[in-house]
């Protein structure tokens, strides 16, 4: 009987040993305080984030180093390029081969007429009316603004991207399709 009594607490004591072998770990949980603090956080950001961007659609960066139009100028843009690499479609069909001459004109029938123009000033706003079919596009001022007041949608230049692309240095200017070749025109605004 002390033999088998022995046996179980040895057995017991082994187990117990055992279980308490091997690798633990603190038990960390953060507050319920802490974790609401967090979660107010980073709601605050998320909204402090939207303001940002509420306030970057409403009045963009202008874009730098345009200056007003005060002579009539036009020149042209060439569109055309020089394919780089073959481009094939999704079937494999040969779309442009290597050094193939490309005019994007030549596929273009009708071009809306683009014209950009400083949303701040008034006389650039009165112009811009006068060409109700073009699409507007700001360099400077709220594009939601100007539609709200104008009714006409009206767009913003981005970081100068088209102004970059067609070397546009005035405004108000217009740019339309001549032929197979893309007119830019810098037209003063006269009061």
């Amino acid at each position: 009987m002390i033999k088998t009594i022995m046996a179980a607490a040895f057995l017991i004591f082994s187990a117990l040993s055992f279980a308490s072998h091997g690798q633990t770990f603190e038990i960390k949980e953060d507050s319920m305080l802490r974790a609401l603090s967090n979660d107010v956080d980073q709601k605050e950001g998320q909204e402090k984030h939207l303001e940002e961007i509420t306030r970057y659609v409403n009045a963009p960066s202008p874009v730098l180093d345009i200056k007003e139009t005060k002579e009539y100028k036009s020149f042209y843009y060439d569109p055309i390029y020089q394919v780089k690499e073959e481009i094939t479609g999704l079937n494999g069909d040969i779309i442009a081969q290597k050094g193939q001459i490309i005019n994007p004109m030549d596929k273009i029938e009708t071009l809306q007429d683009l014209i950009f123009f400083d949303g701040t000033n008034l006389t650039h706003i009165k112009w811009a009316q006068t060409q109700p079919k073009a699409k507007w596009i700001l360099i400077k001022g709220s594009p939601l603004d100007i539609e709200e007041e104008t009714n006409h949608e009206t767009y913003f230049d981005q970081m100068g991207m088209l102004c970059k692309k067609f070397g546009i240095k005035r405004v108000p200017t217009k740019i339309s399709k001549e032929g197979k070749r893309i007119l830019i025109e810098e037209i003063p605004c006269l009061d």
